[in-house]
């Protein structure tokens, strides 16, 4: 601070209008600033999601509906893979209302129609075998058995 106060000193002293160079630099640092608002923006963003850990790369997101896994998170962007390995490039800034979905455990509901002439009571019977078996072939996905709740 005082090397900018002794060098506007001295070119007063030389003769030189300080007032334009000021006005000049002035104007400049404007255009500067907003020609990277956007840029800054992004770093601010980026390095509190980073801090915060929000989501991490592997975990299932969707943002403004587009849904992938993460698969890089840096200062300024962040990329998304969806199922046809798209990639899409998002600026931090941009990462507005992010649904995290591996976050919590997932729940599936499944909704079976089956016919009226079904005898429910047999059914409801055979169910917990069935859902046992279902379970023993899926254990990669499964937690514990599936729960039948009613018709």
């Amino acid at each position: 601070m005082a090397f900018i106060v002794i060098l506007c000193w001295g070119l007063t002293i030389l003769g030189v209008n300080i007032t334009t160079i000021v006005a000049s630099v002035g104007i400049l640092a404007l255009i500067v600033g907003f020609s990277a608002e956007g840029l800054i923006a992004d770093l601010v963003t980026g390095t509190f999601m980073l801090l915060e850990n929000q989501y991490n790369v592997g975990d299932i997101v969707e943002v403004n509906g587009f849904r992938g896994i993460v698969t890089a998170i840096g200062i300024r962007t962040t990329c998304i893979t969806d199922t046809g390995d798209n990639v899409k490039i998002i600026n931090n800034s941009e990462m507005k209302n992010i649904l995290n979905r591996s976050d919590n455990l997932s729940r599936a509901v499944s909704d079976i129609s089956i016919p009226y002439e079904t005898d429910v009571e047999k059914l409801e019977s055979e169910l917990p075998k069935l859902l046992e078996e279902i379970y023993k072939a899926h254990t990669d996905i499964m937690q514990k058995t599936p729960q039948y709740l009613g018709v």
